[in-house]
């Protein structure tokens, strides 16, 4: 059976991974393969990560523990003079 795995590529060392590329494989080995002739073409990688797309989270749009926390006063210096005494 095969299903979907999310490649990402770390095109600088140090760099961010950041998503490539979508191949269909039967097992971890084969969606490797696929990946690094993929992104072969595109250039020299440093690091190729893949998984497979069920394993990935997410969070939805309305989640509410994504949104601003309104009490930030510890970003204001004065927070940490006060803490500090």
């Amino acid at each position: 059976m095969t299903q979907p795995y999310e490649v990402f590529v770390q095109w600088k060392r140090g760099g961010a991974h950041e998503h490539a590329v979508t191949v269909t494989a039967s097992d971890r080995e084969m969606a490797l393969t696929l990946a690094k002739r993929n992104v072969d073409v595109r250039g020299a990688p440093v690091s190729i990560w893949v998984t497979p797309r069920s394993e990935i989270a997410q969070t939805s749009a309305d989640d509410p523990t994504l949104a601003p926390s309104i009490e930030r006063e510890y970003r204001n210096v004065s927070w940490y003079a006060r803490e500090r005494q």
